[in-house]
């Protein structure tokens, strides 16, 4: 049976914060595809796969606080990040922020605001089931 994201999580461990996230965005690795054709390669280009798998960034929308908004990008080195899906399992590893957005002001409105989450290969990412 298929789940939702409700229960999810997205926490800072090194500086104790997590988010009240509306929507944590998917997160993507990939690997490239190396061109490895010669001159005398015909009708299709050669592929060799490459060495380093690429993590994408995580885009996280969540509800605006003052007292409990994101880290601000640059401020601090990479931190441990956790993700929590519905059922316990987990990804963490290293990363920081690459971008935050405040949020719109408006009435009968909750503030929303983002952020974008970078892995940086350094400590994991890890996963566990």
């Amino acid at each position: 049976m298929a789940d939702t994201g409700n229960g999810a999580t997205l926490t800072n461990a090194t500086e104790s914060w997590t988010s009240a996230c509306v929507t944590i965005g998917a997160m993507t690795t990939s690997i490239p595809a190396l061109d490895s054709s010669d001159l005398s390669t015909t009708t299709y280009a050669k592929k060799t796969r490459g060495d380093l798998v690429d993590i994408g960034p995580i885009e996280c929308t969540l509800i605006w606080d003052q007292d409990t908004r994101p880290p601000l990008p640059g401020v601090s080195a990479s931190s441990e990040w956790i993700l929590t899906f519905p059922g316990s399992q987990t990804v963490s590893g290293t990363g920081f922020l690459t971008e935050v957005s405040g949020a719109e002001l408006a009435n009968n409105q909750v503030q929303i605001g983002s952020f974008t989450l970078q892995f940086d290969g350094q400590t994991g990412p890890a996963y566990s089931v």
